[in-house]
């Protein structure tokens, strides 16, 4: 669940929650976002294969195009997610690491526009 006490305020007003799949081929992240009384408003779901290659995906919104890249030490997981509107890309970048022994993510969004918005979020592991 999102720690709000180490996260940016842009996702403050909702309980954000972020499952995450890993297998050594590829990795999963469903975003769930309620409002403070548990209702479900958004549910996103973005999918990669860890071996570099581009990923499409069939959206409401037309293809998104997503890949994923490990550091050299493998300790920090970097994606991009990529949607054309017309002759306009549009999407973010999102980098995932752990600590604490894995029961803490950090996620760091930023937009691919440069001088967007860049968003961090920090998970505690349910236990």
């Amino acid at each position: 669940m999102l720690d709000t006490s180490k996260s940016d305020d842009f996702y403050k007003s909702f309980i954000v929650k972020y499952t995450i799949t890993h297998t050594p081929q590829t990795f999963v992240v469903k975003q769930t976002f309620s409002d403070k009384s548990g209702k479900e408003i958004i549910t996103r779901d973005y999918s990669f294969t860890l071996d570099g290659k581009v990923t499409t995906m069939e959206k409401e919104s037309g293809k998104e195009k997503n890949t994923a890249q490990w550091s050299a030490d493998k300790n920090i997981l970097t994606t991009r997610s990529i949607i054309t509107y017309g002759n306009e890309d549009v999407g973010f970048t999102e980098t995932y690491s752990l600590s604490d022994n894995g029961l803490v993510l950090t996620a760091q969004k930023s937009d691919i526009i440069q001088g967007a918005l860049s968003v961090k979020q920090v998970f505690n592991k349910k236990q």
